[in-house]
């Protein structure tokens, strides 16, 4: 999910005033520890919240999207579905809309399984999910998997498929019988990422193409009289070499101006890798070159990319690098402000649109996922700066352990078996023990998405 979110609410808690981690300079860090493989996540900026989808946990089931509250870390809802989840996009509205493909039956014929799209509305929890959109499987063998969906900001959601050029916008209304979507079709390629910017009457996108390091920039409506409704871009020539690129899809960020409108895309190249600042004017959407960074790394290396609206907080990795490059935005330049390290293993990143959240998504040796949250990141000093094994919210549940008499020891936020033990026997206990206001046992089920076993 790259489309523009709204300014995110942070609460002012306990949480906030505990010491920051290594990183210093005010940022603060919490971990969400033993969560399955995570599909997609997503940033709620309206409530300061989080949404994760995981992978089944077992045959002919679908993905199960988890909701969190964040400031201390609780979890807040988890919903089974029965699609396999590709991406979540959250609406203006606070709508949740997962795009994926339908799951296995269990004991059902093996065949062309539908792409589906699913929606739910996280103030009503006891909701099931319900079918935004599904065709019946092997009906529409080209709409095997629905890639991405990105909301316009009305009233439409817009979705993508990994095998298709157009791009399919469906009111949030229940789409009746015989009625046909808006259809965007596009140039350059099938999308491998697709991001809408600007107002709603006006909507603007950017597309990375699945081949050829091809960024498509346009109007999802264009004016039959303009000029130049949008175009393709080759942000570099990966058959430049003798051996063929193995990476050839670009990944995009949308970049606004200080008043809000859409000015600039980054687009990192995996095959060069280059971090390009790219100029979008408003009126034509061409893109022009602007700035660009060389991050030293052979072909591959680095593969993920996410950045605030204005800039200022700029990520980039690699699931096979040990360190996060962050840039900012110096006008027509890029920055750099410095390296996180945070060892292998990474896996996904996302920024919230106003910066004040990071979240990222790292696979540890079991094949689990630790999923990070960084308060605050352009908070985080320039130059190298640790990512910490320790979370607030773990050392505020530890804390509160040790005032109930549970000897947790130490309250350093870091999961060991004091605080396993600890932990379990505090679950077992039907007594109420409260952090700052908070019920320590919602903390311990967020902070956990199993709670650890202690003897």
């Amino acid at each position: 999910m790259r489309a523009f979110l709204c300014v995110l609410t942070v609460l002012a808690t306990a949480a906030q005033a505990q010491a920051p981690g290594p990183g210093g300079d005010g940022a603060g860090f919490d971990i969400i520890h033993d969560v399955p493989p995570v599909q997609s996540i997503a940033i709620d900026a309206a409530t300061g919240g989080l949404f994760a989808a995981v992978a089944p946990d077992g045959e002919g089931t679908g993905s199960a999207i988890v909701q969190w509250r964040l400031d201390p870390v609780r979890r807040a809802a988890l919903w089974q579905t029965e699609t396999i989840v590709s991406d979540i996009e959250i609406t203006p509205a606070g709508l949740v809309y997962a795009a994926g493909q339908r799951a296995a039956r269990p004991g059902g014929p093996a065949g062309s399984r539908s792409g589906m799209v699913i929606t739910l509305n996280p103030a009503r929890p006891a909701d099931p999910p319900a079918v935004f959109i599904s065709f019946p499987d092997n009906a529409r063998v080209d709409f095997p998997r629905y890639s991405q969906a990105a909301h316009d900001g009305g009233e439409r959601i817009f979705v993508t498929t990994p095998t298709q050029f157009t791009v399919a916008g469906y009111p949030e209304r229940p789409f009746h019988p015989g009625e046909t979507p808006d259809e965007l079709r596009l140039r350059c390629g099938v999308p491998a990422q697709f991001s809408l910017f600007g107002p709603p009457d006006r909507p603007g996108y950017v597309a990375s193409t699945a081949d050829g390091a091809l960024l498509e920039a346009g109007l999802v409506r264009p004016d039959p009289a303009a000029a130049f409704p949008g175009g393709c871009f080759r942000v570099a020539n990966v058959f430049s070499k003798d051996a063929p690129a193995t990476l050839n899809s670009v990944v995009h960020a949308v970049l606004a101006d200080a008043g809000g409108t859409a000015d600039a895309v980054l687009a990192l190249e995996p095959n060069t890798g280059t971090l390009d600042l790219l100029r979008l004017d408003g009126g034509t959407q061409q893109l022009s070159r602007a700035g660009s960074a060389d991050l030293g790394a052979g072909d591959g290396a680095f593969t993920l990319l996410a950045a605030s609206r204005d800039g200022s907080v700029i990520f980039v990795g690699g699931p096979g690098q040990e360190g996060i490059l962050r840039f900012r935005r110096e006008g027509d330049g890029l920055a750099r402000a410095g390296t996180l390290w945070t060892g292998t293993g990474l896996r996904q990143i996302e920024v919230s649109a106003d910066g004040r959240l990071a979240v990222l998504v790292i696979r540890d040796a079991r094949g689990l996922d630790r999923i990070h949250l960084i308060r605050a990141p352009g908070a985080l000093a320039d130059g190298a700066a640790g990512l910490p094994p320790g979370g607030d919210s773990l050392r505020l549940i530890q804390s509160a352990l040790n005032e109930a008499g549970f000897a947790v020891g130490p309250a350093d936020g870091i999961p060991g078996p004091r605080t396993a033990a600890a932990i379990s026997k505090a679950m077992a206990r039907e007594t109420r023990i409260e952090s700052g206001g908070f019920d320590v046992k919602s903390m311990i089920e967020g902070v956990f998405m199993t709670p650890p076993a202690g003897k």
